[in-house]
């Protein structure tokens, strides 16, 4: 029973192996869980989780025997797909292009450590019941990032799958292994595994978006070389191409793009960005290829994914093979190191996204800056996009922009020039059709219908909603039509959006225009409005085309209502011809007097420019070619923190759109005021006006230039204007403006009557004298003039110092012998005060009030004293006496100059003591503009004295200190400089730099050569606070040579060959502006060692130098990476020992093979199965496998059928005429392949992944009858 039962075990241990009916199903273990439900079917990557750089490849073309090894993107042969066999376990089957697909397995069906893994079977019906032809998947989570995680186990040795030796860029051999070297693996959809640091570009909602690609900092963009549409056509960078749209796809089951070109109108081309040959090797060509759907991931070199870097700039990196897109002088190619672009989405696709791209710039700019004052990027025949009727974009003389409306406002432009033809005179905004010139040349929306009026009001409108931080600035101009038509179009949009124009007349300032559209017309009104239609129809320039500019280069004053101005350079016909330095001299003129740089005409306050960079003679694009990039390079240094005004440009794009207005981070604005209503009182100086009206300014101080005038009221009745400066409390948003005004107000002292004479006073004096008179008298009358006299406060009044005159009429009147001393008459002087004149009081010792020697400063009247000889009445006719403030002087503690440091000088002001009587005080009452921070010339004003007999010398009322705050020297230190030859000095690295400001070269063009390292350059700082000096300095340039890496190509040969000769290119960087490659003069020889013998085995080796590499140019550094030579296995033929037919001889057949074309006496010989068959009949025998030491050196191309031959074994009287052994040579010989499998290619059809066949269920059967005839048979002895 015991020996059964071991016969029993053995034939159901066998059954097992045959049927290869799984002993477990879903097996656990530490290495995760066995996964039933792999993705079948479609393309996979099976990538090393320790460096994703390497993933499954397969040695030469695939054929039997390849080895799966670890390669780069570099390795072609790396796509694969799972069938699914039974329960948990797989194939791996390898998918080559236009060939056979052929299973991986474990060579020999070896159980042992190392075992190689190569290709060998095609048929799926191989793969079940050949264990070793089948893997289960152990999962063991996700990565970081999302890629799914796997251990690989071999069904027929339970072995995991690992790779040989270890990862030094040599590309080992998969293989099996025990656990502890087992590996990790990530299985992707035919693309590189997710890394976490791709950027998802588009809104969530966005599934398509057309977008613009810079190369990073420059005007170049990503264009279709020639404008081609041919499948294989050249993408390249190129400044200011017409084939610069690009569509991008997400495509969500990958993580990446498509990135598809478009045509005018933004239509499909059906072309995509693509890789040649779908290859993932490096300085492979990028190309366009016709739009691929993925299925069942095939040709994933169409997909691409974006890496932000820390500056803002992306690479692009080609999904399938992980490198980038480089470009390089022969073109963009794939490289390690790629291109950094900037990318431009112009529009989102839906409602939601249609503006979310869009940059909120001017949300920086300050509330009270005039809108005028802000850098403006802005669009000349803004329509023009889409033209009826136009011809090639190269050539077109009507297209002036690229971009749509819509994508212009997303790229950053806020102001916009709209040329109109309304169809008649009471025209809606629907009717007035948006054309180009005279000739009418009608605009279009993307969809090809007209654009119109009404469009571009929707879309501002829904823009503005979108963005409430920004305006947007519509000239409109009646280019054909009835401009009267387009008046009422504008007036209807006007009245039935209120809300959503500023209507406020004067320029706004950025809060006031926020969120809403501001009109400029460029047309008549001819109908009566209200006064906030009127305003809302915008600053009337219809005299725009009024100037001749000619030999003027500058905008030029075509507005100026008193408070608002408008400056405009339009020359764009003033020149005889399609030469773009005609223009650029306007444009130029135009920048230098913006800026200051050219002060010979000054811009006004509150002036808006228009600095058009347009042109009518000849092709726009041709002159824009010019003109942009001069811009962008900055050719006149103006284009940094000063004022440019709204810049009109011809097809805009991000990097312009950023040129212009990335300027206004650093800008001191024009801040909007009031104009002040100014009153002062009578004898008051400027200085101590009162300014009405500036309650809304913004915070800082009113100042006049003249503030010790003393207005006068001719001035009040001429209106004379003076100047008023603003001096804003934030000098660092805002800039001090000068305005002239009027002073509107005089009041008058009610103490002071400033007509009084002292004629008046003395004629009234006299009226209340004769009025006291004694007319009753007998005495003889005399009259007598007491004359006027003047005394200073603090000057001693004696007798002698009262005179009179007597006429001679009068004298005559003296008695004989009587003179003049005879009258005994003496003068008193007193003050005047009627009261005290009539009472006749008295202080003095003849009871007169008389002024002593410290009579107060003011005016007292002369009058008599006494007569001592009764026999006269003198009346004396009175004067005055005006006794002066005596001159203090004053001391000032203050310098005519100092330097800024932000804190107020500490001027001062006092009375010198030595100037005042004795026991005297006096100060200064007000000290004012004394406590000035910011540079700039000021008057210190010392206005009025506490004592009334003092005065200022020179009898004035104010006392003047000019002085000035000078600019400091700024903190600074000047950076480290760096420039890589070929880059020009905007481009140089700057280290080491401190200060808060702007540093810039004087020449910012400038490239320097190797030659020209250390030469000094003049850089200038510029500080961000005015308080602070420009300065310059002269700065060493290090000037670096620029870094190439060159690369061998990626070179193969078969085993067995020679090889001497290797090409290289550049893998890693690009060469400077007009250099070629041979100017480089470089010099080495390149070697690959034994690689290169005959008999190197098959595998990867690398191409390094030979001899040093050397490179006589200066300006560059080369570097050397070394390159792979991949020795292919050499395809062999097989000669069979028969010709098909066997003579019958009991035994077995024998059937061998042997193999043609093998070298060296290397060791390589045939497993053929099927070969040794006894009895007669019509058999197959086949080659299973290669065997010896040297049998990885070869493979076999072709089909299955080509390893095969049919044979008979017959009675040897059945034979007929023998033939030859014959020789099965390599290549495509045998049968020609049917069906078609998922990836587009011819191949044989198979069932794959049946369960138990009914030849199963036979053998099974088959066994259990053989046991149980065995159990019958032993029985029956044991009866008998």
């Amino acid at each position: 029973m015991k020996k059964i039962k071991r016969i029993m075990a053995v034939l159901i241990c066998m059954t097992i192996t045959l049927t290869g009916i799984p002993v477990s199903v879903n097996a656990e273990n530490s290495g995760g869980k066995s996964v039933q439900t792999m993705e079948t079917g479609n393309e996979l990557f099976i990538t090393l989780e320790e460096n994703t750089r390497y993933r499954w490849n397969v040695n030469d073309s695939a054929e039997k025997n390849s080895v799966v090894h670890l390669d780069t993107s570099g390795g072609d042969n790396c796509r694969f797909r799972l069938d699914h066999i039974e329960n948990e376990w797989y194939g791996i089957k390898h998918i080559k292009v236009d060939g056979t697909d052929r299973f991986a397995d474990v060579d020999g069906k070896s159980k042992n450590n190392g075992a190689v893994l190569h290709l060998w079977e095609s048929s799926d019906s191989k793969v079940k019941g050949n264990n070793h032809r089948q893997f289960a998947f152990y999962y063991i989570g996700n990565d970081a990032n999302g890629n799914a995680r796997y251990y690989i186990k071999n069904r027929n040795s339970g072995k995991w799958i690992g790779y040989e030796g270890k990862l030094n860029n040599n590309n080992p051999k998969i293989i099996q292994t025990d656990e502890k070297n087992r590996k990790v693996w990530l299985i992707t959809k035919s693309v590189v595994p997710f890394t976490g640091k791709e950027s998802q570009v588009l809104h969530k909602d966005d599934k398509t978006a057309v977008c613009e690609i810079h190369k990073a900092g420059e005007l170049a963009a990503l264009n279709r070389m020639a404008d081609s549409l041919v499948p294989g056509a050249l993408p390249h960078f190129y400044t200011m191409g017409t084939t610069s749209k690009w569509k991008l796809t997400w495509v969500k089951d990958y993580n990446a793009y498509q990135i598809e070109s478009i045509s005018e109108g933004e239509k499909d081309t059906g072309l995509a960005l693509d890789v040649q040959s779908e290859s993932g090797r490096m300085n492979t060509t990028i190309n366009l290829w016709v739009e691929e759907e993925f299925d069942h991931n095939q040709n994933t070199s169409q997909l691409w994914r974006f890496f932000k870097q820390s500056d803002g700039t992306y690479l692009i990196q080609n999904a399938r093979s992980g490198l980038y897109i480089l470009e390089t002088v022969n073109g963009l190619k794939l490289g390690e190191q790629g291109t950094k672009i900037d990318l431009s989405i112009l529009a989102g696709n839906t409602e939601k996204t249609k503006y979310y791209y869009a940059e909120n710039w001017m949300a920086n700019i300050p509330d009270d800056a005039l809108l005028s004052s802000v850098n403006i990027p802005a669009t000349h025949d803004t329509g023009t996009a889409g033209v009826v009727g136009d011809v090639i974009p190269q050539v077109s003389g009507t297209s002036c922009q690229n971009l749509y409306y819509d994508e212009q406002l997303n790229v950053g432009a806020r102001s916009f020039d709209i040329r109109g033809n309304a169809t008649k005179d009471k025209a809606s905004p629907t009717d007035v059709l948006i054309v180009h010139g005279k000739g009418i040349w009608q605009c279009e929306e993307k969809d090809g219908s007209h654009l119109r009026l009404q469009s571009i009001f929707n879309t501002s409108l829904d823009f503005l909603e979108k963005h409430p931080s920004e305006t947007i600035i519509l000239t409109i101009k009646p280019d054909a039509g009835s401009v009267v038509g387009l008046e009422h179009a504008v007036a209807e949009f006007v009245e039935k959006n209120k809300e959503k124009v500023y209507s406020d007349g004067d320029i706004p300032s950025m809060q006031e225009a926020r969120g809403k559209i501001v009109l400029i017309r460029r047309f008549e009104l001819t109908q009566n409005y209200e006064d906030w239609q009127t305003q809302a129809m915008g600053l009337n320039l219809a005299n725009w085309d009024d100037v001749n500019y000619r030999d003027y280069k500058y905008a030029y004053k075509t507005y100026d209502d008193g408070k608002n101005r408008v400056y405009i350079q339009d020359a764009y016909n003033t020149y005889d011809c399609d030469i773009y330095s005609k223009k650029w001299e306007y444009i130029a003129g135009a920048m230098k007097q913006t800026t200051g740089k050219d002060k010979s005409h000054p811009i006004e306050y509150n002036s808006w420019v228009f600095n058009y960079t347009s042109c009518a003679n000849g092709i726009p694009l041709n002159m824009t070619r010019h003109i942009n990039p001069d811009l962008y390079t900055d050719k006149e240094n103006c284009i940094d923190n000063r004022f440019l005004g709204t810049v009109m440009l011809n097809f805009i794009d991000d990097p312009m759109a950023r040129l212009i207005y990335e300027t206004n981070s650093n800008l001191i604005f024009e801040p909007k005021l009031p104009t002040p209503e100014v009153e002062v009182e009578y004898g008051q100086t400027l200085a101590e006006a009162t300014l009405k009206g500036i309650e809304d300014a913004p915070a800082g101080a009113w100042v006049f230039k003249d503030a010790d005038h003393v207005v006068t009221d001719q001035e009040v009745t001429d209106q004379t204007k003076f100047e008023l400066i603003f001096q804003p409390a934030d000098n660092k948003k805002y800039k001090s403006v000068t305005m002239c005004v009027p002073v509107k107000t005089v009041k008058k002292s009610e103490v002071v009557s400033a007509n009084a004479t002292d004629e008046m006073e003395i004629q009234e004096i006299e009226q209340l004298q004769s009025e006291a008179i004694d007319e009753s008298s007998s005495a003889r009358r005399i009259v007598v003039n007491a004359e006027k006299k003047a005394k200073t406060y603090g000057e001693i009044l004696t007798s002698e110092d009262l005179t009179f005159t007597i006429s001679d009429s009068e004298k005559e009147k003296l008695l004989p012998g009587d003179t003049v001393d005879s009258l005994g008459l003496t003068l008193k002087a007193t003050t005047i005060v009627q009261e005290d004149i009539l009472s006749g009081s008295t202080i003095d010792e003849d009871g007169d009030d008389i002024l002593g020697a410290y009579g107060n400063a003011g005016k007292y009247v002369i009058l008599k004293d006494n007569a001592s000889n009764s026999n006269y009445d003198v009346v004396v006719r009175p004067a005055f006496l005006n006794v002066s403030p005596k001159e203090a002087e004053i001391e000032w503690n203050a310098a005519a100059q100092y330097t800024y440091t932000g804190n107020a000088c500490g001027i001062e002001a006092n009375v010198k003591a030595d100037s005042l009587l004795e026991n005297d005080s006096c100060e200064i009452k007000r000290l004012l503009n004394a406590q000035r921070t910011e540079v700039g010339s000021y008057k210190a004003l010392a206005i009025g004295l506490t004592n009334a007999n003092y005065i200022f010398s020179g009898m004035r009322r104010v006392c003047v200190w000019k002085y000035e705050i000078l600019p400091a020297d700024p903190e600074v230190t000047f950076p480290t400089v760096e420039v890589t030859y070929g880059d020009s000095l905007r481009k140089a690295v700057r280290t080491g730099q401190s200060g808060n400001g702007v540093f810039r070269f004087a020449d910012n063009t400038a490239m320097l050569t190797v030659a020209e390292n250390q030469s000094e350059q003049e850089m200038i700082f510029t500080p961000f606070n005015p308080n602070y000096k420009t300065v310059m300095s002269s700065v060493p340039v290090t000037v670096l040579p620029r870094k190439l890496t060159i690369s061998p190509e990626r070179t193969e040969k078969e085993y067995g060959q020679t090889i001497t000769e290797y090409t290289w290119s550049i893998s890693d960087g690009s060469l400077a502006g007009d250099d070629q490659l041979e100017d480089l003069k470089i010099n080495v020889t390149l070697t690959a060692g034994n690689a290169e013998k005959e008999n190197c085995k098959v595998g990867l080796y690398d191409i390094t130098e030979k001899t040093p590499l050397t490179a006589d140019n200066v300006n560059y550094t080369v570097l050397f990476k070394p390159g792979t030579l991949q020795v292919q296995p050499k395809p062999l033929g097989v000669a069979w020992n028969t010709d098909g037919t066997v003579i019958d001889t009991g035994k077995e057949a024998n059937v061998s093979a042997e193999f043609t074309g093998v070298l060296f006496e290397d060791d390589c010989k045939a497993v053929v199965e099927g070969g040794n068959e006894i009895k007669t009949g019509t058999y197959t025998a086949t080659i299973v496998g290669m065997i010896g030491e040297q049998s990885d050196n070869y493979v076999l191309h072709g089909e299955d059928t080509d390893y095969q031959i049919e044979y008979q074994i017959v009675k040897k009287e059945e034979t007929k005429n023998p033939t030859d052994s014959k020789e099965t040579s390599t290549g495509t010989a045998g049968k020609k392949p049917t069906g078609t499998s998922v990836s587009g290619k011819q191949v044989k059809t198979a069932k794959t992944g049946d369960s138990i066949s009914y030849i199963w269920i036979l053998m099974i059967a088959g066994s259990i009858a053989v046991i149980g005839g065995m159990i019958y048979v032993i029985r029956r002895r044991k009866q008998k």
